[in-house]
């Protein structure tokens, strides 16, 4: 019988993907992520639609030089952190309780689990910062 030539990282999504666990998990990833992005897309495609359809309404003065326009726009920032936020908290509570039992079942009998540490953000370079050497 010829040896397996696949990459290990290949060889054990193989064995992990059949596994409902991760079904489930895939499953609920996806319930998380498209609703928010659904949600943050149509904000931002409110605000093109707008601009092109109801410039008036967007040039209404709120404060001193302050228009609509402006406020839509730089809603956007907050937007993005209360997206991230909700994603964060929800994948704290729904996913990752999920993911570490799927970890801890997939750790073979009489082997530790492999804690990995973080990584120090000054030990990660940028393919740019390699491409400049």
């Amino acid at each position: 019988m010829p040896a397996d030539t696949r990459e290990p990282r290949a060889t054990a999504r193989a064995d992990v993907e059949p596994d409902p666990l991760l079904a489930d998990l895939s499953a609920r990833h996806r319930r998380l992520v498209w609703p928010l992005v659904a949600f943050f897309l149509a904000w931002y495609l409110l605000l093109m639609l707008l601009a092109g359809y109801a410039p008036r309404l967007l040039s209404h003065a709120v404060a001193g030089h302050v228009n609509l326009a402006y406020l839509l726009a730089l809603s956007q920032f907050p937007m993005t952190f209360l997206v991230a936020r909700r994603y964060s908290r929800a994948a704290r509570r729904r996913l990752d309780p999920l993911a570490a039992r799927l970890r801890a079942e997939r750790v073979a009998p009489g082997a530790e689990a492999v804690d990995v540490e973080p990584i120090d953000a000054e030990e990660v370079t940028t393919w740019a910062a390699e491409a400049s050497r």
